[in-house]
This record gives structure tokens, sequence and C-alpha cells, in this order.
């Protein structure tokens, strides 16, 4: 009994479950944990603002969602932050739908040229943190040098590049890492359980995807794996042959599917230029909060949060080129594409336009708004009145 003579009601606590059209339970929970680790560190390393931005990050949500639970972010509040778990995750959906109707609408443009898609990766040695500064300069400099060969502007008629850095967590070499570069630690005579050589160095390095005639592979222009490593190895300057991967984008996938992801997101666009293995690809995060969210370590945590923030401040890490960039640009004039880097970014519409409809572009059943908060003590969203 309470003091006042009645029972003690417990309110039940409804969670917040979000899923995309695949049945994918989307990383709500994950990346605000993540977040808040985040803004801790900030706080140790004497970032109060920065920590304060990110603590109250997507604190809450205001959802819009139909009696068949379809359900789509109305309102939030996002820092922007680069670094920001929530953020990125954010920025990485957005920039995924961005990239599709830009391929599109080049495709469309193209009417007389059938358009093939390649992916190519960039890459360079690790190197140590104190060096990604300017290791992100070189990579930047070697790729203005490589587009602007004659061997590159033959072949490709544009492009989508993104930046990646990814740090080396593993004190041992683990199976995993064998497997995908087994030719390397086998010229080093290393194996599994093996102290990783690179261990706590960072990787950066570039993904791309080109777009290219159809008529490239039966051509003079066409490029071998072995030409893109030299011309990478001469625009680097390099004293070694860099790994690079170019790989042919296969268009097998479950078009229907993708069709109806696109139009549960409001977004009228064929699912016929690139399947989602390609953009999931390019849209990845510039660096994972793995890579410098260490857990039970915070001396790690804070190194890895000093030198990412410093080595990606004000930089560029996603670049449109040929007619590709001048596809983005016209999207963007007309306000259908806008500058994901931008700090400011709407990274609640995808398609950057505020969705007024009342009801569900899904089902067309009426709209009822739901609103979640953080709970910072259950670390997880709960539905509460609003």
């Amino acid at each position: 009994m309470s003091i006042l003579g009645h029972s003690e009601v417990k309110i039940k606590l409804i969670p917040l479950v979000d899923k995309s059209s695949t049945g994918k339970v989307r990383p709500w929970v994950k990346n605000k944990k993540n977040s808040v680790l985040l803004s801790e560190s900030y706080k140790r390393l004497g970032k109060d603002k920065r920590a304060e931005r990110v603590r109250v990050c997507a604190n809450w949500q205001l959802f819009n969602i139909c009696e068949n639970h379809h359900k789509f972010l109305k309102k939030a509040h996002f820092c922007g932050l680069r670094l920001c778990p929530m953020c990125a995750w954010r920025r990485t959906y957005k920039n995924g739908f961005q990239i599709r109707k830009v391929a599109h609408h080049a495709t469309m443009e193209m009417k007389s040229v059938k358009l093939r898609w390649i992916f190519l990766t960039l890459t360079c040695k690790n190197v140590e943190g104190y060096e990604l500064p300017d290791q992100l300069d070189v990579l930047a400099k070697s790729w203005k040098r490589m587009t602007e060969t004659k061997a590159f502007k033959d072949s490709v008629l544009g492009y989508f590049r993104a930046t990646e850095v990814s740090r080396s967590a593993e004190y041992l070499i683990t199976g995993d890492m064998y497997e995908k570069g087994k030719n390397y630690y086998d010229g080093l005579m290393l194996e599994v359980g093996d102290i990783n050589p690179n261990f706590n160095t960072y990787h950066p390095h570039f993904h791309v995807i080109m777009a290219v005639p159809s008529s490239y592979f039966k051509s003079k222009k066409y490029r071998k794996t072995e030409e893109w490593v030299q011309m990478w190895r001469k625009a680097m300057k390099a004293d070694y042959d860099p790994v690079v991967h170019v790989e042919t984008v296969k268009m097998k996938r479950d078009k229907a599917m993708e069709e109806k992801i696109l139009y549960e997101k409001g977004l009228r666009i064929e699912a016929e230029v690139l399947p989602n293995e390609a953009v999931a690809e390019l849209a990845k995060y510039v660096t994972k909060a793995a890579d410098f969210i260490i857990p039970g370590n915070i001396v790690d945590t804070d190194e890895a949060v000093t030198i990412l923030d410093a080595s990606l401040k004000g930089r560029k890490l996603f670049a449109y080129g040929g007619i590709l960039k001048d596809v983005y640009d016209f999207l963007r004039k007309n306000g259908d594409v806008d500058d994901i880097e931008n700090e400011k970014t709407d990274l609640i519409h995808m398609d950057g336009k505020d969705d007024k409809n009342c009801t569900c572009p899904t089902c067309q059943s009426a709209f009822m708004e739901a609103y979640y908060k953080w709970l910072p003590d259950k670390k997880g969203y709960y539905l509460f009145p609003h």
C-alpha cells in the first residue's frame, strides 16, 4: 500500500520498435549508447560544448504511425557532429538515397549512352595516428592527379568518391583478418593468433563508383586491375604497389523489394540503376563507432577520438565528378538533394523534403503521432504521452 492508501500502480514501459521494410530493426538504441560514450569521451577531453551536443542528440523522436504499425520519423533533434554515431548512421542512410537519386537521373539524362557501373577501392599503407592528417592530404591530392590523367578521362564519364578511415583495433590476428589479408600475412610469415603488426594504426582509403559507357568493356579504353594499380601508384608517387580492388557492379537483385522500400520512403524512383549492395558500400560510415569507442578502455577511446576529430575536421570526404557532379549540382539547385556533410543537413527526411502527408504512403491509413524518449537508466527509448 502507498502512503495515500492506494495500491502502487506500475506503468508498463513500451519500448521503441522501428523496423525497415525488410524487417530489420533500426539501430536507434545501439547508436544512442555509442553517442553517450562519445559524449563522455569529449567531456574527459575538456570539449564540453561537443560533449553536451552529443549527449542530447536524439534524446527523443516523434513518429507518424498508422494502424498497421508502419512508422515514419517526423521530428527529432540531431547534433550533426561528424563523429556522432547517431548522426553518422542517419547521414549514411541519407547518403544512400542521394547516390541512388543522382545515378537514376544520370541514367535518364544519358539516353544515347547506356551506363554501366564499376566499383573502385583505392588504398594505401596503414599509418600512425599522428600521420593520418598528412596521409589524408596525400590521398586527396593523388585522387586529383589521377582523375586529371588522359587514361582516366577517356574511360570514366562520372564518379562518386567516399572516404573511409578504419582503425586496426585487434591486438592479435583474427581468423577473419587472416582470410581477408592472407597474402599479406603469409608474406610476413604470420598466422592467426600472432601479434597484429598494424595494431592501433589507421587505414584511410577511397570507395569509388564510376559510370562508364557499356562499350567500355569491349574497347581499348578498358583498364585491367593492374593498370588501375599502376595509375594509383603513380598518382600517389608511392614506392610500392598499393592494394586496389576493381569490380563491375552486378545488377542481380530484387527490384520489387527495392521499389517497395523507395515507395515507402516517398521516393518515386524506379529501382533499375544501382543495387542495394552498391549503394550500401558507397554510403558507408566515414569511420565506425567501433573504431573509436573501445569498451572498458577510456585511454584508447580518448586517443582515437582526439586523432579522428582533428584529422577529419573541415575535410570534404564525399565528392561527385563528371556527369554525376553535373546531375548532383542540378538536383541540389532544385532542392532535391543537399550537402550531407553540412552539420545542419536534414537528417530526418531522407529526400530532404518535409513530408506533410496525413496518411501512410504504404497503406493509406490515417497517421497518429507517437513520442519516444531516451531513458538513460533503462538504456532504451520508450513511449511517452505527447
